[in-house]
């Protein structure tokens, strides 16, 4: 799972680069907006796929709505009568069904960033698309990954704003609080990292709302613990050194690797654990 930034929200959405997208991705006047194109093949119309969770429940969809997640349709299409094996649990892979069903017919809408408002629909989502991602927060980044690794576009944009919304505009300590990670980033240190940060940003002209690196930082942290949750990391695949269940929960480490992904030339001043960190080199 490797994550890059990309300025499409508050503070930032993730995406992974290398999945071809059924869409494409824009800024207008400095804000972007996904917005959705193609169709579903003429060969596959009405056929029926299964996704099956990782503890072995079935759900079924048709061609048209499995289109959306492209990570998976070329699967399918492959093989046709096996179930697409996936490695999210029943609940998570039920709310990608449900998504992928309700967007068969109905198009997303466009959620106007940067977000103006703690309400999704203020920003541009429909009702339904904001009481679908209104969960808690594990199964918000279950859904994040599981949008990610199956290249469901929109989704990824509509978990992003909902995750950017979980940070916006607040203060380290409550950050800290709120995402239960332990507070051991020395004070001079994050004053320090907090500033290469925002300088980097200003740089690219890409600004974060008020909560910084320390945002940016959890949100990235919380992907990387859906993802271990879920068994995708790399490090949880092979017996290389990754991201470990300590590191998840080091506020120090998520602001370093938040700070390493923004600028690549902070690598050589990171702690030993963050250089160690193969899920992030």
């Amino acid at each position: 799972l490797k994550p890059f930034w990309l300025k499409a929200g508050t503070p930032y959405v993730t995406y992974i680069p290398s999945l071809e997208m059924a869409g494409e991705l824009v800024e207008v006047f400095g804000q972007s907006a996904w917005f959705a194109s193609g169709e579903c093949p003429e060969d596959v119309k009405g056929k029926k796929f299964s996704l099956q969770s990782s503890d072995g429940e079935t759900f079924e969809v048709d061609a048209e709505a499995l289109c959306l997640a492209k990570g998976i349709f070329d699967q399918a299409k492959q093989e046709p009568d096996a179930a697409i094996q996936l490695p999210f649990k029943k609940p998570t892979v039920a709310k990608i069904a449900e998504y992928l069903k309700y967007h068969k017919d109905a198009p997303p809408a466009e959620i106007r960033t940067p977000l103006v408002s703690d309400n999704l629909v203020e920003c541009g989502a429909t009702k339904w698309d904001a009481a679908f991602i209104n969960v808690d927060k594990d199964m918000l980044f279950d859904l994040l990954v599981a949008a990610i690794t199956m290249a469901i576009p929109s989704l990824v944009f509509l978990a992003g704003a909902k995750a950017s919304l979980l940070v916006k505009g607040k203060a380290p300590d409550k950050l800290i609080k709120d995402f239960k990670v332990s507070d051991d980033l020395p004070e001079e240190e994050g004053e320090a990292l907090a500033s290469s940060f925002a300088a980097q940003k200003e740089k690219l002209n890409a600004y974060p709302d008020e909560s910084g690196l320390g945002g940016v930082a959890l949100i990235l942290t919380s992907i990387f613990q859906a993802a271990e949750r879920n068994g995708i990391l790399s490090s949880a695949r092979d017996e290389a050194p990754g991201p470990s269940a300590v590191s998840l929960k080091s506020f120090r480490h998520a602001s370093w690797r938040a700070m390493v992904l923004s600028d690549w030339t902070q690598l050589g001043s990171a702690p030993a654990e963050v250089l160690a960190d193969r899920d992030l080199l």
